[in-house]
């Protein structure tokens, strides 16, 4: 959302009109991490020349919210999403929609820590597989 006005806008958006199929969504402010539960219409304010970015999920299953590092591919096995990432990364951080049991990479397990924001931190060794599990 943009608003290139001189006066805060009320912004509404039709998930629908987006192409969207008739579910429960969760749109998460990739800026802040805070969270909107939304069926049908979604409607924000945004200040003067101001904007807002939104990444929209199915509320139901296993989510992948926000990520500070580049995911090639997704795959959802079961409880376990796979990632396809192709660098290595200090301190990555996964925002799921549920904390996770394990994190492995290549085979390998990782040590991971849960943030207060719900998001996981781990060192992320290289372009290879990670294998979040639930």
């Amino acid at each position: 959302l943009f608003n290139l006005d001189d006066e805060e806008k009320l912004y509404s958006v039709c998930l629908k009109d987006m192409g969207l199929e008739e579910d429960s969504y969760v749109l998460t402010d990739v800026w802040s991490g805070k969270q909107y539960e939304c069926e049908d219409i979604f409607q924000e304010n945004v200040e003067a020349h101001g904007s807002r970015l939104f990444a929209i999920n199915r509320k139901e299953g296993i989510q992948l919210y926000d990520a500070n590092i580049r995911i090639n591919s997704v795959h959802v096995q079961n409880n376990t999403l796979l990632l396809e990432t192709d660098y290595a990364m200090k301190e990555a951080e996964l925002l799921c929609s549920k904390l996770p049991l394990g994190v492995s990479y290549n085979g390998n397990a990782l040590q991971f820590e849960i943030l207060d924001t719900r998001a996981i931190r781990f060192d992320l060794p290289g372009k290879g597989v990670l294998k979040i599990q639930f």
